[in-house]
Order: C-alpha cells, then structure tokens, then sequence
C-alpha cells in the first residue's frame, strides 16, 4: 500500500525471495562449517590411530573452496537485499493527498496580485541579455550547457537576495546561519537520502567525495552519530551555498535560461525536532519560506504535493510556485518537506528526553528558503520595464547600495540610447569626441546640445523667454538654452517616445572640479538627467591657459572608464563627474575614486578703467592652480596624473546638522 500511493511497483515480492534464498545459503553454510568442524576431528582422531585420515583431508579441502562461495553469495544476496531496501522512500503521511503526478497537487494558499502588464512581458533570460548583464555562450564556453555568467548589477541583485534571506531567516525566524563545506562523503548522502537511489542526480569528485546538491545535507548531517538533549530541540539551521546537481533525465526541460542549472544558488533550511514538535515546525517553515516572497511582494502559491509527486525522503511536502509572467506560469521556488525520522534513522541521529532512558530517533525538516536564482528570475520577469530596466524591490534597495534600477551596461548592448550633452555648444571639439565614444557603445546615440556657449551657466533654466529647438540631423539637435534646457527639451519632447537610458554631458573644454561643479553647465547637464530618473556622467579635459586642450587623454581612456562605470553602476540620485588630467595619454597613471575638493580663496575680480569715463568694470579671474590639502580630493587625484571619479548626490542635506537641529527644534 506505501508504495502503491507513491504510483511504484510493490518490491516485497523481490525482498522475500531474496530473503528465502539468503536463509537457504545461510542453513548450507551453516551446515558446512558444522560439517568442517565434524571432519576436523575425524582427521585427527585418524591421525592419532595412525588410521587412514586422507578421505577426511580430501573432504576438508572440499568444504575449505565451498564455503568462501558460500559466504560471497550470501553477501551478494544481502547487498541486494540492503540495495533493495536503502531504495524504500519514506512512508508518506495520512494528510497527503493521493495522485499520481503534479496535476494532482493540491493548492493550499494563492497570494499576492499578477501583474497587469501595459507590454507583453518577456522572460528573464530575454531580459539579461538585452541588459549586457547575462551571458549564456560565455558560460557555456567556460563549463558546457546549463550554466550562467551574471555580470554587474545583476550579479550584485543575486548577492543582495541571498543575503536579505539570510538576514530574514536569522534575525525574524530563529534560523542559526551555517557556512558549511560543499563536498561531503558518502555517509552524509546516505544520511539524507540521496545514495544510493539519486547517485546520477550529483557529481563525485575523482577523490570519491560529493558535491552538495543542496545545504540539507550538511546540515541535516550536524546530528549524525549524535545523542542531542531534546531541551534545546527545536534546532534550526541555514545556509546560503552554491548547489550542483547533474540533471540527469531532465533533457529537453527549462533549456533556456536559468531555471534548470547544474549550478546555482539557494539559501536552505533545516529543522531536527521531536515528534511533538514536527507539526508547528513545518508550519514555522513554510511560513519562513513564504515570508522572503511576501517582503518581494512576489505573487505566488503554495500547494501540497500529492503521493506521487513528494519527494524520496519526504513524508509531505508543500511547494512555493511563483508567477512568472514571462512564462505566463507559476514555478516551484521553494519545496518544504517534513521526513519524520527517516533520514534520523539513516544517519543515526538522535534524542534524549529526562522522561526516557532509551535515546529516541530525531525528526527532520527541510525547505528552501529560498532559491536564490529562482528568486532573480521572479524579480526580474515580476518587476521588469518596458525600456527593458528592472526595478529593483524596495527591500532590496539597502543591499544595492542605494541602486533602484537595473539598467543596460554598455560594454555588450547595442541598443542602449544615450543622449549627449554639453556646455561648449553643438559645435564644441569635445562633444564630437564624446559622440565618437558612444557609438562604440551604442548603435542608439543622440546629441542633443546648446546653439552657442553656455559655459558657467549651472544648473539654470531658460524661463524668461520660449525655448526654439533647431533639427540639425535625425537625431542631432540644438538648442537656444542652457544645458538644463536641452536635457529636459530632450527628455519630455524630443525624444519622448524613448526616454534616454544614459546621459553623458561633455566632454568639456577645461576641468569641473572642487567648487567648479557648482557652477558647471556640463555638470548641470548631468544633474538634470539624474533628476529625470536617468543615469549621467559627466566628463571633463583639464586644460592650461594658452595651451591646446589634450583632446587626445580623454579620447584615449574615455571609453574605458564609462564602461567601466555603467558596468559597476550607481544609487538613482547620484551623477559621476570624471576628469581628465591635462597630460598627454600615455602619461596616465590610471584612475581614483575622489571626494569633491575645495580650493581656499576661490574667486578673483580683475577691475579694469572704462576709458570713456564710465564706471570701472570687472572680469571674473582665472580658478587657482588644483591645490587641496585633502589627499582623498579630486583635486589631489589630478595632481598625482590619474584620472579623477567623483560620484555626487544630489541632496544637499547636512546631516549632522539635520540630526542636531531636528533634536533641538523638533
């Protein structure tokens, strides 16, 4: 009946014919060796007769070669019998529901709202592509098929999902968290169920040791040999570990993507209880796991697995599915199952109580808690964008360092669209080689800028008169304004249809550093798009008064560093200003992340005498050369000829100050 629940051929038949022919091989050799003592005797009672004792040597050598045969086939008959039995699965529980597959499963609990998409929603791996972001061929290059590379933010998103489980698990659900060993022996697979039945399912290492197909193993293992005091049951564990599983039989199935991998990534749970408490602890369980796509404000359900879909060492199970909106499905992403004392038994796991002499056998839960690449795949489909961004969910944001979009890199997608800006005007040196850059980015490139020089202009706005956009070229136009001017005319006019995925403002004939970017229209140019929602840098070619501006430094490591820093990416309210030392490009000693500096004495006025009797007149002096007794400054990084990189935010707030008067006033 057990295993007729589970839709598998009864075996009994097979044990007690094997058991039969185990118990004739024992009674004949059991009768043999009784027979070896019997002949012993007899050749030494004829020896010492000095009687014939050949016939009794002949039958002793005899018996000698029968029952080493003897004792291997009754060996090879218990290995059957042993095979036969460690192959059993676990008794399932009288709540589970009978069924034959996965169209029987029961759904327990449906939650949380899909969402009604103003686009056809594509699949994660569509999505990563495009994003630069995943890469399936260089993987597959590395390792063979049914492996990733994640690059950049989303690599970062994976990171920041394992660990907002681990710290939920921990801190809100009384898990102990675990760094455990990726490979283990055989007696640890066993322990759990995977040997022998499922030694295809994983990789062995040449030195006979297993890589773990998931943290249940170790973990469930921590009570192997062991008598544990049942005062400190229930004993919970987690561990977040990379998980390696073969695959094998699964052929044809989820072979786009990241769903089926024979690595990935999970943060696991295990519970060892009594059997009192096995029935709220996988109550506790599920909730844990549900608790992760709760906080993502994931739609998904929970359903219990019918007898013929729980798993081996399982006697009930409930599974997480999540929507999927790309696949238009709900699919497991987590899977709890309580085993009773099952795997205990097979691991000799055990527990005293005061009340009992005799050790009892523990009681084993596990559950994902949960699939971290699952999990990046259900934010990805669940929170992706029509620009084909992701944003990223409110939790996760303190795990980004303040990121709240995933957006294209642009070292590998050719359809990003970049808006360039400047103050220097459309007709500016630098803007043509910032243009030159990005289309060795991006096949989507715009320029859209000031008809004449707005240098120093800031972060302003034309509002004392209308705006007159002027179309050079398809997609190159000037702009009677300032540089605020021609990143909002951009953004809400002219390319409206198709918001820009970056700005890049520059590249500016002379340096913006220290008190500079307060007055820099190439910086102000960038500052708008960041308010805009819209990733900018801005870009600066220091230069000397009376010399030719090193056009050449900036064209030679540009690229370089905006791919490199679209590749890293930065928190929605943050803007980069880069600068370019006023040295030839070979003579680049590389570049440094630098605070924004301050030069003492900033401003000068020149006076000058109107020859006609006017009043006197004044000019705006020359900036002081880069000196800053900050060593962290990017003017002290422009000294030491690298390349200086400064990330500013927008709020201005002071927040010592904030917090002195907040408590003072407040």
């Amino acid at each position: 009946m057990h295993l007729k629940r589970r839709g598998l051929p009864s075996c009994s038949g097979q044990i007690l014919d094997l058991d039969k022919k185990l118990r004739a091989v024992i009674e004949k050799l059991q009768s043999l060796q009784q027979e070896r003592n019997q002949v012993a005797a007899q050749m030494a009672q004829a020896k010492k007769s000095n009687q014939d004792a050949v016939p009794f040597v002949e039958r002793g050598s005899l018996i000698k070669k029968e029952i080493p045969a003897l004792e291997e086939e009754g060996k090879g008959i218990r290995d059957q019998i042993s095979s036969l039995l460690a192959g059993l699965p676990n008794i399932l529980s009288s709540d589970t529901p009978d069924g034959a597959s996965e169209e029987d499963n029961v759904e327990i609990l449906k939650k949380g709202a899909c969402r009604d998409f103003s686009f056809t929603p594509r699949e994660h791996f569509e999505i990563g592509e495009q994003l630069g972001l995943m890469d399936f061929q260089g993987a597959s290059d590395l390792s063979g098929s049914r492996f990733v590379l994640l690059k950049g933010a989303l690599a970062q998103l994976e990171r920041a999902l394992a660990q907002f489980m681990v710290d939920m698990h921990t801190s809100k659900m009384g898990y102990e968290l675990v760094s455990t060993p990726l490979l283990v022996k055989d007696p640890a697979m066993y322990g759990t169920g995977q040997l022998p039945k499922f030694s295809e399912d994983a990789f062995q290492t040449t030195k006979g040791h297993w890589l773990i197909p998931t943290a249940e193993v170790p973990l469930t293992c921590l009570a192997a040999n062991k008598i544990i005091d049942e005062k400190v049951l229930p004993l919970r564990y987690t561990a977040h570990t990379a998980c390696f599983r073969s695959e094998a039989g699964s052929a044809g199935k989820d072979t786009r993507g990241m769903l089926r991998q024979h690595q990935f990534y999970k943060v696991e749970l295990v519970s060892l209880v009594t059997a009192e408490q096995a029935e709220n602890e996988f109550k506790h369980m599920v909730s844990a796991a549900c608790s992760i796509l709760d906080a993502l404000q994931l739609p998904y359900r929970v359903m219990q697995l019918c007898s013929g879909d729980v798993g081996f060492s399982a006697k009930k199970t409930y599974d997480l599915e999540v929507w999927l909106p790309g696949q238009k499905a709900y699919r497991e992403i987590s899977s709890c199952s309580y085993c009773g004392p099952f795997q205990a038994q097979r691991m000799n796991g055990r527990y005293r109580s005061d009340n009992s002499k005799k050790p009892a056998f523990l009681h084993t839960l596990n559950g994902s808690g949960i699939a971290v690449g699952r999990a990046l795949i259900a934010v990805i489909e669940n929170y992706q964008q029509e620009d084909g961004s992701i944003t990223v969910p409110d939790v996760l944001i303190p795990y980004m360092n303040g990121r709240k979009e995933v957006k294209m890199t642009g070292k590998s997608n050719k359809k990003m669209r970049i808006l360039i800006s400047n103050d220097d005007s459309l007709y500016a040196p630098g803007i043509k080689i910032l243009e030159k850059l990005a289309r060795k980015i991006s096949n989507d490139v715009w320029v859209i800028a000031p008809a004449t020089e707005q240098s120093a202009t800031a972060h302003s706005l034309t509002i004392h008169r209308p705006l007159r956009p002027k179309k050079i070229d398809e997609k190159k136009w000037a702009v009677d304004g300032t540089p605020t001017d021609c990143v909002l005319m951009a953004v809400k006019e002219i390319m409206k249809d198709k918001k820009p995925d970056l700005v890049l403002s520059g590249i500016n004939a002379g340096a913006n550093l220290a008190d500079d970017v307060t007055y820099s229209g190439t910086v102000a140019a960038a500052m708008e798009a960041t308010l805009l929602g819209i990733p900018a840098i801005a870009l600066s070619q220091a230069g000397s008064l009376g010399n030719p501006i090193k056009w050449e430094t900036a064209e030679h490591h540009g690229l370089k560093i905006i791919q490199m820093l679209l590749d890293e990416g930065w928190p929605n309210e943050v803007l980069i200003n880069v600068n370019f030392p006023d040295i030839p490009p070979e003579s680049i000693k590389g570049y440094e992340v630098a605070r924004q500096g301050a030069r003492p004495d900033y401003k000068s006025l020149i006076k000058a005498e109107d020859p006609r009797g006017l009043p006197p007149y004044y000019w705006i002096g020359p900036v002081p050369d880069m000196v800053d007794i900050d060593d962290e400054s990017d003017l002290a990084t422009m000294n030491k000829k690298k390349i200086s990189i400064t990330p500013l935010h927008l709020d201005l707030t002071h927040d010592a100050t904030y917090a002195k008067f907040v408590k003072k006033f407040n």
